[in-house]
């Protein structure tokens, strides 16, 4: 990763165009010397959600052993520590706390490093029961068709794929404001956006949407305007317009990697 990285330091300021996903990662890109007229911020593309069979949904649910009232958290990547998994348990004690009786399963689709720490603090925390651990998928909309709450509480993110795709399937977002979500989901209009590592804004911001149907609706009805905003037809277009450019005469300079 060192190596990588000291690569990027010297290649990346010798580039006419590069390309990020997101403002932070520009600004990082600027520190490294990377001109900031060559670069370009491009979000990711998504597609329109397809409709999973009400069937397939309820063989899921007892696949899992999700009881038909339960609601459903879901948290789609890897286990790793910057995914922020840990902080997400810590908030959901703090919801169960203060709600003991509710009927609440939080569901974990991805695989990682952190699935030990992960099935230790569960245990620790009392939510053994209520956190389910579903592994490596490769065929997600199935479980974004029973997610009550889709939950990104990462440390860092760039252009989260899985957050616009909880967004284009219609599920209620609570996502920690890092990197390029803010770029994506506006607080309060289309996500419930809290502060990088905010533990109790978590808690709070879930409990808020576990208690308020209507407050889920609306957020999911806003935030399918993304597909809008992020097909894959406007994306090719975008880099199109970034290779046209870049191929023009005035674009071209010597090149300047610096050893």
């Amino acid at each position: 990763m060192r190596f990588y990285n000291q690569l990027d330091r010297w290649s990346l300021p010798g580039a006419d165009r590069v390309l990020t996903v997101c403002r932070p990662f520009a600004k990082q890109l600027e520190r490294v010397g990377v001109a900031a007229e060559r670069i370009r911020v491009q979000h990711m593309p998504i597609r329109p959600f397809v409709p999973v069979p009400e069937e397939q949904q309820r063989e899921l649910r007892r696949q899992f052993g999700i009881a038909g009232g339960a609601q459903v958290l879901l948290s789609v990547g890897r286990l790793s520590h910057e995914k922020g998994h840990i902080d997400l348990l810590r908030a959901l004690a703090l919801v169960r706390g203060r709600n003991p009786a509710l009927p609440v399963r939080l569901l974990l689709a991805g695989d990682g490093p952190e699935r030990g720490p992960i099935e230790r603090l569960s245990r620790e925390l009392g939510l053994a029961d209520i956190v389910i651990l579903a592994g490596h998928q490769d065929e997600i909309r199935r479980f974004y068709a029973i997610a009550d709450i889709f939950v990104l509480p990462s440390h860092t993110e760039g252009s989260p794929n899985v957050l616009l795709e909880a967004m284009a399937a219609g599920v209620p977002v609570v996502a920690a404001a890092v990197g390029g979500v803010p770029e994506l989901a506006t607080d309060g209009e289309t996500a419930l956006l809290v502060g990088r590592r905010d533990i109790g804004g978590l808690a709070d911001a879930t409990e808020r949407l576990l208690a308020d149907l209507s407050l889920r609706e609306r957020l999911a009805r806003c935030a399918r305007g993304v597909l809008a905003r992020n097909t894959p037809q406007a994306y090719a277009r975008s880099i199109r317009t970034v290779l046209e450019e870049t191929l023009r005469p005035e674009s071209q300079s010597e090149p300047r990697f610096v050893p």
